[in-house]
């Protein structure tokens, strides 16, 4: 443009020496030309200066981008090295956290600066199974007022995903306790340790193991159709049911102080669902607490129908005295919103009960955990085959248990296992129910510069 204008000058200015011959119009038409063309290049100017500011604001905002980003990813390694869910501030617990306060920070493709960080721990989702954290970033580049807000919605990965856990595939004892031909596992897939496998089992989702190898028995095919991943990061259990216990003897939960028998049921007539607790004394009927969480002081026997969504957690061993079942199997109507989860700080155990034994199959409709020790069948090794072992859910404990013994390419003792996953534990836990303190995005958005991030997101 600078050019051209130039060359126009200079063409005008060439005529100006035959223009003093010509009449006054001629001399007024060569001065307004000037002018035109001063103005021009005024304008070639402002616009070249302009062009030059939009740049680097373009540029400059790029960094701040990277900034921003580059401060949600380091406070997201600060919230996966807490390993517990993060507590709020406030009376409640539920304000926003300020973790990082004029932070030094860099990041590819940008210069240094620094970043401000909230996390708001509860995002107000009361009454719901899981609860979000909303970490929003503030970043600028030294005194320049230009900011950058960025705000990620990320969620707490919650145990239930898992179709199967394990800290260690052996026990204590030594045994090892091995995936055969026959078994077929639907849902994720972890363990702290390595995989015994003798024979062709099939895992049907992602798997993950903290070991380099697996431990192959001779000839073993085992089939991992969303692939396998060694030297992962160990995922730690919670080390007590302390946090469930807080949340039955809240008003809305149902806290149970001693061991006790336990029964769910549903009314269909008047929709009502409960449960029936025998202390030794007689029994009792509640509703079902509306925050979802039982908590049994000692040890618990259960059994029965659920409609409804539950966590039940016990101090001692969990006794499973008969099937437990939903009243809309997901598996027949994937709309089931029953859920069923399990928790014990020692061990869950399919008990030898008349009723365990004269029915052979058994159905537990549930994702369990057991903190210490393990899922395993009472007197699994005695007897006679006694059938199959349905879970729908998942199993998590800390180390694996036996539920029977094989030899000739068969059950010997105890029972087959039938697991299947439960997608919807996938996305949506039962109540409460533990989680990994491993933090997944949910979603992502760029702030207005002049947002409040100390504010509550919702």
């Amino acid at each position: 443009m600078t050019q051209r204008t130039d060359r126009l000058r200079g063409l005008v200015l060439r005529a100006l020496p035959r223009l003093r011959d010509e009449d006054g119009s001629a001399l007024m038409a060569a001065f307004w030309m000037l002018v035109v063309l001063l103005l021009v290049g005024l304008a070639t100017s402002y616009s070249t200066s302009t062009e030059v500011q939009l740049a680097g604001n373009e540029r400059l905002n790029t960094q701040l981008f990277y900034l921003a980003e580059a401060g949600v990813a380091q406070v997201k390694r600060h919230l996966d090295g807490l390993g517990v869910p993060l507590t709020g501030t406030g009376d409640d617990g539920t304000e926003p956290v300020l973790v990082f306060h004029n932070e030094p920070i860099g990041a590819p493709g940008a210069v240094s600066g620094f970043f401000t960080a909230y996390v708001d721990p509860q995002a107000r989702q009361e009454g719901k199974p899981t609860k979000f954290l909303a970490i929003t970033v503030r970043a600028w580049i030294g005194d320049n007022p230009m900011t950058k807000i960025v705000q990620e919605l990320v969620g707490q990965e919650n145990f239930a995903k898992y179709s199967y856990f394990t800290d260690a595939e052996i026990p204590p004892s030594g045994m090892t306790i091995w995936f055969t031909s026959g078994d077929v596992l639907r849902g994720p897939v972890h363990s702290n340790s390595q995989f015994n496998i003798n024979g062709d089992p099939i895992f049907m989702k992602e798997v993950t193991t903290t070991a380099g190898s697996l431990n192959l028995a001779g000839g073993s095919n085992p089939d991992f159709r969303e692939g396998i991943e060694y030297n992962v990061d160990p995922i730690r259990l919670p080390a007590s049911t302390a946090l469930l216990r807080a949340k039955a003897q809240e008003s809305d939960g149902l806290y149970i102080s001693s061991s006790a028998t336990l029964e769910l049921g549903y009314d269909p007539v008047t929709e009502f669902s409960y449960v029936d607790v025998d202390q030794g004394s007689g029994v009792t009927r509640y509703q079902l607490p509306q925050n979802g969480v039982i908590h049994v002081d000692g040890a618990a026997y259960l059994e029965g129908t659920l409609r409804g969504q539950l966590t039940i957690a016990t101090s001692g061993d969990l006794y499973l005295t008969d099937d437990i079942i939903y009243v809309t199997d997901p598996r027949i109507d994937p709309t089931s919103d029953d859920l069923l989860g399990l928790v014990s700080e020692q061990n869950i155990i399919v008990d030898d009960t008349a009723a365990n034994l004269d029915s052979g199959d058994e159905t537990f409709m549930c994702v369990m955990m057991a903190l210490n020790t393990s899922f395993t069948v009472d007197r699994y090794n005695q007897g006679t085959p006694r059938g199959s072992l349905r879970v729908i859910g998942g199993i998590i404990q800390q180390y694996r248990g036996p539920v029977g013994t094989f030899g000739g390419g068969g059950i010997s003792t105890g029972y087959e296992k039938d697991y299947a996953y439960d997608s919807r534990l996938a996305d949506n836990p039962p109540p409460s129910f533990p989680t990994t303190g491993i933090i997944t995005t949910l979603s992502w958005k760029e702030m207005d510069p002049s947002y409040d991030i100390s504010s509550n997101v919702f």
